[in-house]
């Protein structure tokens, strides 16, 4: 999972420098929706729109930087939990204690 601003300048089809080759990259989360795909091969696929930030998304999807595919109307994502947003506020938080307050166990 990668987590990225919808933004044209951040999702682009070329680098000028490369850190990894993100062919394990499953899913791109942003304020806008989730970009997923079923592997390396495989196109984006629009899911989970966050309706206030269509915009965005717009702008991003009409760039021409950024492949992938929408094979019908994707889905709407739900609205933030309460509980969400708190950890969103502390995560934005700079201080680390606040940080580990929002890890959330796996399993």
């Amino acid at each position: 999972m990668v987590l990225a601003r919808a933004d044209p300048r951040r999702l682009v089809r070329k680098v000028q420098y490369l850190t990894s080759r993100g062919q394990n990259v499953r899913c791109i989360v942003t304020e806008a929706c989730v970009f997923e795909r079923s592997g390396p091969a495989e196109p984006w696929l629009v899911r989970d729109v966050v309706p206030s930030r269509a915009a965005a998304l717009s702008q991003l999807l009409s760039t021409g930087g950024f492949r992938f595919a929408m094979p019908g109307p994707p889905s709407t994502a739900l609205p933030a939990t309460a509980r969400e947003l708190e950890l969103l506020a502390l995560l934005r938080s700079a201080e680390p204690p606040a940080r580990a307050a929002c890890e959330v166990p796996v399993g």
